[in-house]
């Protein structure tokens, strides 16, 4: 009986534990991905709106104004370095802008807040051959209300926001993504 005894001091606390993770497991599970889109989404211009205009430099001092590209396909790509998946981003937009594929389509990468030598250097570094913009001050991503970087935005010959992409981007993704976007 002594034994039994035992074992229920030590079975009770371990099994109010394995309860516990395991219901604690359930919770993360089911509300990650609504609490992750929340946060992700929290505020951003919605598909179908219009695109805010704005004007930027780019790495090498040109002024670029996104009505300049009025009647064109364009993504907009928010990026930062200090994000891997950013920059992965990044080399993965520019790789497709360099098929024959992209060549009716304009493909602007918009850095978030860095300093234009930290752009520069990165656009050498990966041999980025898109345009880099530099919105130091973070309006453009204010205008555009960016929640989490990298932002994919892609944009219609109209100027409405057709679709955002929130993370990683591939070759696949990216052109399956147009590929349902019928560019």
């Amino acid at each position: 009986m002594k034994n039994f005894s035992d074992i229920k001091k030590f079975l009770f606390p371990a099994l109010i534990g394995v309860f516990a993770l395991a219901f604690s497991v359930l919770v993360i599970v089911t509300i990650s991905p609504m609490l992750m889109e929340s946060l992700s989404s929290k505020g951003q211009l919605a598909t179908k709106e219009k695109a805010p205009d704005f004007t930027l430099f780019d790495s090498s001092g040109r002024s670029v104004k996104l009505s300049d590209f009025a009647g064109k396909k364009l993504v907009i790509l928010f990026w930062t370095s200090w994000n891997e998946v950013s920059l992965e981003a990044l080399s993965a937009l520019d790789d497709y802008a360099r098929l024959p594929a992209a060549n009716d389509t304009v493909f602007l990468a918009i850095n978030s807040e860095e300093d234009k030598n930290v752009v520069t250097d990165i656009g050498r570094k990966r041999d980025i051959g898109i345009n880099l913009l530099l919105d130091i001050d973070g309006a453009v991503g204010e205008a555009y209300r960016i929640g989490a970087l990298p932002l994919a935005v892609f944009i219609d010959r109209g100027g409405l926001i057709t679709k955002k992409v929130i993370g990683p981007l591939s070759a696949n993704i990216l052109q399956s993504i147009f590929t349902n976007l019928g560019a």
